[in-house]
């Protein structure tokens, strides 16, 4: 009955601002979690050392001989990082910074464009997306690039692992989940994708995650919550660099995925899927109007409709343009998209009036009822 009523109040034309906030304020569009910027890299100078605008002191990143930049970035500006040369020197260097060395909790986020396998090239198929981790115990962490759950890897085909040498133990967990470039499941190519891992080492139990996302699609969680009971991470100081492409463990092959890679970062907290959509957006490009799910250049009612009308429907039989995340199912994280990018764009022409009193007051009541149902 209520599903009904909420139906019945968004389809109504007449709506606007006000309805979108009465929307935000039944749903509301999660704020980041509190995490400081330990370290980030944007490759954006046109030359020389990657310059670290994270936390002091600055552990600039050193471009080897074969790791160069390119003009192609997820938002069409700056510059990233090229390591489609083969062989040992295509990475980066950030020294040996305490600072990422015993990190109880940790947040790891970078954009991704792979054009080939590393193997297939004589590198290493265990592409080491960050790393600081050393070739004894194991202590420290590798953020990778590993082969996938089902079928045969390739670049549209894998998944990420994070290994933890910590002060509990050693320990690692794999993601259970396609990654996307499109919210499809898929890398692509010829797309960015955008890629994340969280870690809790305060926890012993359902303490990690992977997301995705893309320029078009916001960022979603990878199947379901891993364990790794290793505990904060054990510090590697001395005995292993902090690198992009490379890892101590096992030196001797290249480990770069080869391809492109973009502002990589690390923060010393858990940033949820909500945080990481923020952080995605700051560099996100503009391939499609994020939350325009019926692609006139506008996000407003109409695509709320789409959302509403598809409400808890799995897909198929729910339309697929109603469920923007990909994750096969119409809920809260494809009405964020929209809520989140309301009224982004050029308006239709005509525009619509504010819905009445009465509307409002009926919406509220229905949100209320199915949004928690869930």
């Amino acid at each position: 009955m209520m599903q009904d009523v909420l139906k019945f109040a968004a389809l109504k034309r007449g709506a606007g601002l006000s309805l979108a906030a009465a929307v935000v304020g039944l749903v509301g569009v999660q704020a980041p979690a509190e995490a400081a910027l330990v370290a980030r890299y944007t490759y954006d100078e046109a030359s020389g050392n990657a310059l670290d605008t994270g936390a002091a002191p600055a552990a600039d990143g050193v471009l080897q001989a074969n790791a160069t930049r390119s003009a192609d970035t997820p938002s069409g500006t700056g510059f990233s990082l090229d390591m489609t040369a083969d062989g040992l020197e295509s990475y980066v260097s950030m020294g040996d910074p305490a600072k990422v060395d015993t990190l109880s909790q940790f947040t790891m986020t970078t954009w991704l464009k792979l054009s080939d396998l590393n193997a297939n090239n004589g590198g290493s198929g265990n592409v080491r997306l960050l790393a600081k981790q050393n070739a004894g115990f194991f202590d420290g962490f590798s953020w990778n690039l590993n082969n996938p759950n089902d079928g045969v890897r390739g670049i549209d085909d894998m998944r990420m692992a994070m290994f933890i040498g910590g002060q509990t133990a050693f320990d690692f967990g794999f993601s259970i989940g396609a990654v996307g470039s499109e919210g499809d499941g898929d890398f692509s190519a010829v797309d960015w994708v955008f890629l994340a891992v969280t870690y809790d080492g305060t926890a012993t139990t359902d303490n990690l995650k992977f997301y995705s996302g893309s320029n078009g699609a916001a960022v979603t969680q990878l199947g379901v919550t891993q364990t790794a009971n290793a505990g904060a991470l054990f510090s590697s100081a001395g005995t292993a660099q902090f690198c992009v492409g490379c890892t101590d463990a096992a030196p001797g092959s290249d480990f770069a995925a080869e391809g492109l890679q973009d502002d990589v970062r690390v923060y010393d907290n858990i940033l949820d899927a909500a945080g990481l959509d923020v952080v995605r957006l700051e560099n996100a490009g503009s391939p499609g109007l994020v939350g325009d799910l019926n692609s006139d250049g506008f996000v407003g009612i109409d695509d709320l409709n789409l959302v509403l009308g598809n409400w808890n429907l799995n897909v198929p039989p729910g339309d697929p343009l109603a469920d923007p995340s990909g994750d096969g199912f119409v809920g809260i994280d494809d009405l964020n998209q929209v809520l989140g990018n309301w009224n982004a764009g050029t308006p239709p022409t005509g525009g619509a009036a504010v819905p009445e009193p009465a509307t409002l007051a009926l919406l509220g009541l229905g949100g209320v009822a199915v949004l928690r149902r869930r």
